[in-house]
């Protein structure tokens, strides 16, 4: 979190987020072991920041308070059953996905305003049970969402985009699941597990 041009804070992760102090970044050891890091994004002005665990513990979600400059757990979180892999907010609704915990079993859900509650998004027909949300990212007023390799768009009513997926990294190719996804210049570019990039104009 920019302070200033000169001066900088520092955030640490541990077992609750903290600000940090000192001149080095730092996160708690058995946290970095045990997880996949952490990925921030911005909703309704306010900053959030997600734990990605592994698929044996749910991940944990926060705000940051500007007025305390500290930061809040979003416990409406817990229960919900998902580790994350990706964090996206689309037509002014918070998204998370992953997986559900214990599996690889694909888990969507979304909350809204305070992000006081969540729902649960069914997943499209026909998917494997080893088809965790891999990637998400909102392009063309649609939102794309990684089933491993299998991308599928949902509309603004939260409904699927047609019956069938939309595009299969792994045709014609030796993508694996897709990671990441970035818009830039009127493309949506797909990163693969083994490097592999794809892209799609909608």
């Amino acid at each position: 979190v920019g302070v200033d041009i000169t001066d900088h804070e520092r955030l640490v992760l541990s077992r609750d987020l903290q600000r940090g102090a000192g001149a080095n970044w730092g996160v708690s050891s058995a946290i970095a072991a045990s997880g996949r890091g952490y990925r921030a994004v911005v909703y309704n002005s306010l900053l959030y920041v997600l734990t990605f665990s592994d698929n044996t513990a749910e991940s944990r979600l926060w705000r940051y308070d500007v007025g305390t400059d500290g930061w809040t757990r979003i416990t409406s979180l817990d229960g919900m059953n998902v580790a994350a892999r990706s964090v996206s907010v689309y037509d002014g609704k918070f998204f998370v996905g992953g997986s559900a915990v214990g599996t690889n079993t694909g888990r969507l859900i979304y909350g809204s305003g305070a992000l006081g509650s969540w729902t649960v998004v069914t997943n499209p027909s026909g998917l494997s049970a080893t088809s965790m949300v891999s990637a998400l990212r909102s392009f063309q007023q649609k939102l794309y969402v990684a089933y491993a390799y299998r991308i599928f768009r949902m509309k603004d009513d939260q409904t699927w985009d047609g019956n069938t997926v939309f595009y299969k990294a792994n045709s014609s190719s030796e993508s694996n699941g897709i990671t990441s996804m970035e818009v830039h210049l009127g493309f949506l570019y797909m990163l693969s597990f083994n490097g592999h990039v794809h892209r799609t104009d909608g």
